[in-house]
């Protein structure tokens, strides 16, 4: 278990109070990546929520002819993986550690129970999670952009 003050310097859990806090540290551990090991794989079952202590991973998915592609580099203090949090509970990307790294990992079953059992506080959680992936999801439409050098411009009648 973990202190409930670390999870407030996170970007998944922020926003709790306290006493919220208190009820996610239990789920949680912290475990030591060295350079080079990937943390899960892509399309695998997802069974775990990461948070990223220290370090530095790098999120990886898998492209044409076997090639992999980096999306997306994590910091200290942001979540990293979601997906056990929602249907179909599979990893969407890869996480390679680059970087001798730690992390929060929180049981993603427990904690899905956890806002079964509270509703109010699995809806605060999911809407900060749907931030996140929104915000994601806005870094990799401009890579796609910046990638094909396609231009953007405002509307005529802007």
């Amino acid at each position: 278990m973990i202190d409930a003050r670390m999870l407030k310097q996170t970007s998944l859990f922020e926003d709790l109070t306290e006493d919220e806090l208190s009820k996610v540290a239990p789920l949680c551990d912290i475990r030591e990546y060295t350079k080079g090991e990937t943390i899960f794989t892509e399309d695998r079952p997802a069974t775990q929520v990461f948070v990223l202590k220290e370090g530095r991973v790098v999120i990886m998915m898998n492209g044409l002819q076997g090639r992999r592609a980096m999306v997306y580099s994590v910091k200290p203090g942001q979540a990293f993986s979601w997906s056990s949090l929602v249907p179909p509970h599979r990893y969407t990307a890869s996480a390679v550690v680059v970087e001798t790294a730690s992390a929060i990992v929180i049981n993603g079953r427990k904690l899905h129970q956890l806002f079964k059992n509270e509703p109010a506080f699995g809806y605060k959680v999911m809407c900060r999670v749907a931030q996140l992936i929104s915000k994601r999801l806005r870094q990799t439409r401009l890579q796609l952009l910046n990638i094909h050098g396609w231009e953007v411009r405002a509307p005529e009648n802007a």
